[in-house]
């Protein structure tokens, strides 16, 4: 039995699930309009800020405020006058930490979680299908979002290349290629770092060795020494026949973006490149439960399921890929970092098909830290959080999760719609079994449910089984509370936040445009949507009727009208708690009205009783002559704050 006050936690985290596509749009405006900015020399009205950005007041004020109960402002005693806080300093930075960010909340990103169902159901990745490409490589292709990438990728090279070159000893190569290494940083900085190593390729795809072109004026303002030691070239590292020889090859966070298959495949190519004593490093994640990170890395693995087709791997996967690719692993060290390092030694053995020769070769796994503190604004930051006892990386994680909160809010409503929850009813029960049972892919489910147990919707009891949490059992016990959770997390009500800042923008509720519809009521009138509306406001009513009715006397009157009163659940308890009362009307629209034709069964059930004193009328309380007579009318704060 789970107590009240420990459903009402739970309830409370389950709904900021539920909403966090809400929240991760939210930031995405002031991300991309830099609000944060705005603050830099003081408190400043949201009205001001919007008079300069030329966006809606009211609209920009109200997310500020909404904002504020994340701890991205602060608003002070004058209305509409907001401050910084730790998280939105952290949003002033121009690059590093911030490209990261503004990668994961491009609309890209949103839009491609909108099709998780169809990649869990079908075993494929298919995010990108949601934005009309047929992979991520291809999406990233697009001019606009190819920087972000770019820039997102040189972002998690300089986050970590301090740790990775204080524990890692690259002095004794010759040459060193880095496989698709982007923007060639972490070249540039081995080479700054090793006097010693003659040369450091940069190795990516045409498009990206023909975009850092553009890179060269800052190249010579940061590396003017090593750029004589410092080449660029272009292929692929599935074609052997492209990837140069060297030394030392090196893998950063490359091989997660792939396939068990292919990930051999880029393996097995790059061994036929390699001399008898080259090696191999990689730096990449290791997803394991005594992991700090292992709730970071469980959602990145989420990420890789649907958009881009990859997997993390625990070391039981990394060894498993090794012994495919004709790898072995000789060790694994752990590396310090905020996320934690871990380096493994892997050697290559004979090729079973000799395909390439017998070579001793090392290949060297590091699990990437992902923030570095001695840049820049970072260093500032650092400095000024220090000072005020503040924590910047766990700031920079909560950003992160916020911004994020669309593939948790996507995961929950895949478990809802399916009713998981009870699966696990008569204990622990393997996600593969489950998946076979509701006819979904087994493997993409359990990665599913093995991230949602980091949020405690379930507890992973041994490897592919689970079990059920106090979140679990609300969702499908509280029947009440998950038709709410099933409306808020609908395709619709998801779909309805992709254009937020064109609703801030323009001052205008654009949210039922983004689904092909004039308004909110154009979008639950339809005979699809409309049942799930009705049971969420159903829902709302219920979860408030036994504190409403403990604190009103409604006694005292002989007729009641509840305006917008949904499924008249509200009229009928207030009839069953005041035998006194003559009549109670629920009055709605009609299509609600005549809807609930279908609700006298249950209606006997509960209320046969109240139905004598019970009437139905269709209306709209805009128009004075529909709306019936009464001694009180009720207006509940749910349905009045949609106008």
């Amino acid at each position: 039995m789970i107590s009240k006050d420990c459903r009402i936690e739970n309830e409370n985290s389950l709904f900021d699930l539920a909403t966090g596509h809400w929240k991760s749009r939210a930031l995405a405006f002031i991300v991309e309009n830099k609000i944060a900015n705005y603050l830099i020399g003081g408190p400043k009205s949201a009205f001001v800020i919007a008079d300069e950005i030329k966006v809606n007041g009211d609209f920009l004020y109200r997310l500020m405020r909404a904002l504020t109960t994340l701890d991205i402002f602060i608003e002070e005693k004058e209305f509409g006058v907001f401050s910084q806080t730790p998280k939105s300093q952290i949003l002033c930075e121009d690059q590093g930490f911030m490209d990261n960010l503004t990668f994961e909340l491009h609309d890209f990103s949103y839009l491609a979680f909108s099709n998780l169902r169809e990649t869990i159901k079908e075993g494929k990745t298919l995010g990108p299908n949601a934005i009309g490409c047929d992979s991520v490589w291809e999406a990233i292709k697009q001019p606009s979002y190819t920087t972000l990438f770019q820039k997102a990728m040189t972002s998690y090279t300089k986050s970590s290349i301090e740790i990775i070159l204080s524990n890692t000893n690259f002095s004794k190569f010759n040459t060193i290629v880095d496989l698709g290494g982007s923007q060639g940083v972490f070249c540039l900085e081995i080479l700054k770092n090793n006097p010693s190593i003659g040369k450091a390729i940069n190795f990516d795809i045409p498009l990206t060795i023909q975009s850092n072109k553009s890179l060269l004026k800052s190249r010579l303002k940061s590396y003017e020494s090593e750029l004589s030691r410092f080449e660029e070239i272009q292929g692929s590292f599935f074609d052997a026949n492209t990837i140069p020889e060297a030394d030392c090859y090196i893998l950063k966070l490359v091989l997660h973006d792939w396939s068990d298959d292919q990930a051999v495949e880029i393996l097995k190519a790059i061994s036929k490149s390699m001399k008898p004593t080259s090696k191999i490093y990689i730096f990449d994640t290791i997803l394991e439960r005594n992991n700090e990170m292992f709730n970071r890395y469980s959602w990145m693995d989420l990420q890789m399921v649907h958009y881009v087709g990859g997997k993390e791997r625990s070391i039981r996967e990394w060894s498993l890929l090794s012994k495919l690719a004709d790898f072995n692993i000789n060790s694994i060290q752990t590396l310090p970092g905020v996320f934690r390092c871990t380096k493994g030694d892997f050697r290559n053995t004979k090729s079973l098909s000799c395909m390439w020769r017998v070579k001793s070769s090392q290949v060297l796994i590091q699990q990437i830290p992902t923030f570095s503190n001695n840049e820049g604004v970072n260093f500032l930051l650092n400095n000024i959080f220090k000072i005020k006892g503040w924590d910047v990386e766990k700031e920079k994680t909560l950003l992160l999760d916020l911004a994020t909160g669309h593939w948790k809010s996507r995961a929950l409503g895949f478990i809802v719609e399916y009713n998981i929850s009870s699966f696990l009813i008569d204990g622990p029960k393997s996600a593969y079994e489950i998946a076979d049972e509701i006819k979904v892919n087994g493997d993409f489910l359990y990665r599913l449910m093995r991230a949602l147990s980091t949020e405690e919707i379930f507890k992973e009891e041994s490897e592919g089984k689970f079990s059920q949490t106090p979140k679990s059992q609300i969702l499908y016990k509280d029947e009440g509370f998950r038709d709410f959770l099933i409306y808020q997390l609908s395709d619709f009500a998801y779909s309805a936040c992709s254009n937020l800042k064109d609703s801030i923008k323009e001052g205008k509720t654009l949210g039922p445009k983004a689904i092909g519809c004039n308004s909110f009521w154009d979008v639950v009138q339809t005979p699809s949507r409309m049942p799930l509306f009705q049971k969420a406001m159903t829902s709302y009513t219920k979860s408030s009727i036994v504190i409403i009715l403990s604190n009103t006397n409604f006694s005292k009157f002989n007729t009641i009208v509840d305006l917008g009163g949904s499924q008249g659940i509200f009229s009928l308890e207030i009839l069953k708690n005041n035998p006194s009362i003559g009549k109670a009307i629920n009055f709605d629209i009609p299509l609600t009205i005549q809807s609930n034709k279908s609700l006298l069964e249950s209606r006997l059930k509960s209320y046969e009783s109240e139905l004598s004193r019970f009437e139905e009328i269709q209306g709209s309380f805009f128009d004075a002559n529909t709306i019936p007579e009464a001694d009180c009318y009720i207006g509940m704060m749910n349905k009045l704050l949609k106008y």
